[in-house]
């Protein structure tokens, strides 16, 4: 039987409610609010580190802004035909006190790197 993938299970939800990922609209909270797999603990993956500087470069060109990538604070990983990554990690703009993002991409089998957004992590307080 093939199983229905365009599909997926939110927290808070009832076994059998489940929502169109067409639908889904990717939030700030999404740390807190969405579980999906395991987060991951190697932030020294080669292809996790390539992805979250490919999105910082995203960002800068779309953003016409120079910042660096600093660290990985968060990623989780979706496999299929290459790697899925959700990653919170940190740049830094000149002297300036690093800042948060967001970003989703995808690592694929052939190593090209398609970077779906970036953007800064909105505060909680916001």
């Amino acid at each position: 039987m093939r199983k229905d993938t365009s599909m997926m299970l939110h927290k808070g939800e009832e076994p059998g409610e489940k929502m169109n990922l067409m639908d889904y609209e990717y939030s700030s909270s999404e740390d807190d609010d969405y579980v999906r797999t395991d987060g991951l603990e190697n932030f020294d993956s080669v292809t996790l580190v390539e992805s979250t500087k490919a999105a910082i470069e995203h960002f800068n060109i779309e953003n016409n802004t120079s910042y660096k990538f600093v660290k990985i604070e968060r990623a989780t990983c979706c496999v299929a035909a290459g790697f899925e990554y959700r990653i919170t990690f940190q740049a830094v703009d000149g002297e300036a006190e690093p800042k948060t993002f967001q970003a989703i991409t995808f690592y694929w089998i052939d190593c090209s790197i398609t970077v779906d957004f970036c953007r800064l992590k909105s505060s909680a307080s916001s």
